[in-house]
């Protein structure tokens, strides 16, 4: 399998649906140290909020021939204050537990809130192979994102409390009471 290769095709993937992109390569760009496929995922949910999303492979061992690492960060906000911070944590815990893979996860000092999965590609793996993971972890995150994002918009804007999210956990009243 190669990486790039993989990258590339993603990339072009989502130029078919009009997202923009870019592959930064460390020989071109001194600010990455590996390949990052680089996105701008838009519209998303009803309030049309835009995705950030980076993806990228590390090896899985020093001699890269166990496989690697897929990784992909979807990023939400970068503007969590103290009290989005805590409300988000608390949200993300039970997110994360209902979550069929991946996590949210946030960072204090540099304010984000993002989704983010990783998953191992055996380096047996022809590249079309690789692709079609790849394709499929892609696809399930940003459905993931999709159908959380506008509960945690509204909660960042103050438009949701966080009992407004907690309703999407409860069980559906059955008898009408």
């Amino acid at each position: 399998m190669k990486e790039i290769d993989v990258l590339k095709t993603l990339q072009a993937e989502f130029e078919t649906y009009q997202v923009p992109c870019i592959l930064r390569r460390p020989e071109e760009d001194a600010k990455v140290q590996i390949p990052i496929l680089t996105t701008l995922h838009r519209p998303m949910g009803k309030s049309l909020e835009e995705v950030m999303g980076e993806y990228y492979f590390f090896p899985v061992s020093v001699e890269e021939s166990e496989g690697y690492y897929f990784t992909l960060m979807l990023t939400i906000s970068e503007e969590l204050t103290a009290e989005t911070y805590t409300i988000f944590s608390a949200a993300s815990g039970i997110l994360n537990f209902y979550l069929p893979f991946g996590a949210f996860v946030l960072n204090r000092k540099t304010k984000v809130l993002a989704f983010k999965h990783t998953v191992v590609i055996p380096a047996a793996y022809e590249t079309e192979k690789a692709y079609e993971l790849v394709d499929k972890v892609v696809g399930g995150a940003l459905d993931i994102v999709e159908h959380y994002i506008d509960i945690l918009g509204d909660m960042e804007k103050g438009k949701a409390t966080f009992e407004d999210f907690m309703e999407i956990f409860s069980e559906p009243d059955l008898e009408g009471e």
